[in-house]
């Protein structure tokens, strides 16, 4: 318009008031602008305050989770059973079907063992596994070669037994346990009996058998 005013009042009119109408739009748009940077600023606070808010709850959670673990760790450790008042036997079957007691190796066809789980008022009643490892005078561990026995202790070491006892247990009372144990051959020397539940060790016994004969 300006170009082709050539002094024509009313187009240079025209043309004055887009310029004022253009200049208040800038204005407008600026002021606008200046609004949204001052919402940024706003949304940029709140958004971290939002996020300082979850790092708290999620460093609470996980406290939380800390201590909730640190309790079961707690229970579960409470809740293993323990074993005590060990008696072992070695017993001589007789053809009539009759048992003697004796510690002679060589007459030994089986060993008789018992003993107490104790009360235990944290454990809950169920079947609870009861692990039992048998080792001979020469220092191992009696296991079937077919079907070996084996459980992780609290080390997570995997560890090898004899025999599997799995015991129907009742909160909070003594229980007694007993079980029969046969070997190909009895040989002389101590024989320890270990105790496993829930990958602690919670009892043993340990029995001799002698050579036998006049002078032993």
């Amino acid at each position: 318009l300006l170009a082709n005013a050539n002094g024509d009042k009313n187009k240079l009119a025209e043309a004055r008031k887009l310029i004022a109408s253009l200049n208040d739009d800038i204005a407008d748009y600026k002021s606008q602008v200046e609004v949204l940077k001052g919402e940024k600023i706003k949304l940029t606070e709140e958004k971290e305050m939002v996020t300082q808010e979850k790092n708290k709850v999620m460093q609470d959670l996980e406290s939380t989770k800390s201590i909730v673990k640190e309790k079961e760790d707690i229970i579960d450790i409470g809740s293993t059973l323990h074993a005590s008042h060990f008696n072992i036997t070695g017993i001589n079957e007789k053809k009539s079907g009759k048992e003697i007691a004796t510690n002679t190796a060589k007459r030994v066809d089986k060993f008789r063992v018992s003993f107490d789980i104790d009360e235990n008022r944290i454990a809950t009643s169920g079947i609870k596994d009861i692990f039992i490892a048998i080792t001979s005078p020469d220092g191992k561990v009696v296991v079937d070669a077919n079907n070996p026995i084996k459980f992780i202790d609290r080390n997570g070491d995997e560890k090898i037994c004899t025999k599997l006892i799995s015991l129907s247990y009742t909160q909070g009372q003594r229980q007694p346990l007993s079980f029969d144990w046969k070997a190909g051959d009895f040989t002389t020397g101590d024989y320890k009996i270990e105790v496993y539940n829930n990958g602690f060790k919670i009892g043993e016994g340990v029995y001799h058998l002698k050579k036998g004969g006049l002078f032993s």
